[in-house]
């Protein structure tokens, strides 16, 4: 007759199983954290990109590229910040149709790291830009959520532009952010344009302030 086994070693050779798989999963996002990516994982970078172009080449129409792409997007988005380098190489690349560096914008704008700033805040700040891509670069920004984008979104919704004005001020409303909230609520009162006034109050709008818990009963 068998002996039944003991349930301390059972246990034990489960929690060391979960310790070693956790290693391993730490190990790997490490790896990843540092861009170590395999050979292979950046000739499917490359190909996702150009099967994104592609499509891109093929029609005018955003919304459509946004579906017809979504199966490179989604796999962009998984890679995710090791794949930064190689769309950033892209999305400076004025040669490349403006469609597929708008869409490449949006896909670093999700990649929450701060080396997407300096090639967004360039297409931002040329004049020589096509305008759409400005104005994918200031959404984009204001996407990263990063103190850091603040400055050049500022200076550019006061630009001469009006439809980079706007798109400067929208994303500036979604970052919610009480310093320039306080700066709209001074703008809107002397701005004339109804336009610029209507996304400065809608930005305004936007912002609630963080309500402290009230006490209840005597003071201490």
């Amino acid at each position: 007759m068998e002996k039944p086994q003991n349930p301390l070693l059972r246990i034990l050779i489960f929690a060391i199983i979960l310790i070693t798989m956790f290693l391993w999963i730490s190990h790997t996002f490490k790896r990843t954290e540092k861009q170590e990516i395999s050979d292979d994982i950046k000739k499917e970078i490359w190909r996702e990109i150009g099967l994104l172009e592609k499509t891109c080449n093929s029609t005018n129409d955003i919304n459509q590229i946004f579906t017809i792409g979504k199966p490179q997007i989604s796999y962009l988005r998984f890679v995710g910040k090791p794949a930064a380098p190689m769309i950033i190489e892209v999305l400076v690349d004025k040669n490349k149709d403006w469609k597929l560096r708008f869409v490449l914008a949006q896909l670093l704008s999700k990649m929450e790291t701060k080396k997407v700033i300096a090639p967004l805040k360039k297409i931002l700040t040329d004049e020589r830009e096509d305008e759409n891509m400005r104005v994918a670069a200031a959404v984009a920004l204001a996407n990263l959520k990063f103190d850091e984008v603040i400055d050049p979104l500022l200076k550019m919704a006061k630009c001469n532009n009006k439809k980079l004005q706007l798109a400067a001020i929208y994303g500036l409303g979604e970052l919610r952010k009480e310093t320039v909230i306080n700066e709209f609520k001074k703008w809107v009162v002397e701005e004339n344009d109804p336009e610029i006034k209507k996304e400065l109050e809608l930005a305004i709008e936007k912002f609630r302030p963080v309500e402290l818990p009230q006490r209840h009963g005597g003071t201490e």
